[in-house]
């Protein structure tokens, strides 16, 4: 039969071992959140990039530059490509939703 001491002591390196293992896991958990982030910012970026260079958009670009010349010639500003044919992205935005990446101890 096991001593109160031995017992106890099971109990306590169980315990130990557990917190010990969250600790790591959450560490671990937020280093792949973050890379991952990171990750999807570029994609994000990326893609961005990639709409803006579009062929495709070469009929937008004309009537965007005769809309321009026009507000230009009465004294109106106009805004950049991007946003005038719904194309910004806000990856700050995006990603302000996500910057939280401490895992909550009670989730473990």
């Amino acid at each position: 039969m096991y001593s109160i001491a031995a017992v106890y002591t099971v109990q306590f390196v169980r315990r130990e071992q557990t917190f010990v293992i969250r600790r790591v896991f959450r560490h671990e958990f937020t280093t792949y959140a973050s890379s991952a982030l990171d990750r999807l910012m570029r994609s994000i970026v990326q893609t961005s990039n990639a709409l803006q260079a579009n062929k495709w958009l070469a009929g937008a670009r004309l009537i965007y530059d005769a809309v321009k010349s026009r507000r230009a010639a009465l004294g109106r500003s106009t805004r950049p490509f991007n946003s005038w044919a719904g194309l910004d992205v806000d990856v700050q935005q995006i990603v302000a939703g996500q910057s939280s990446l401490e895992v909550a101890p009670t989730a473990l």
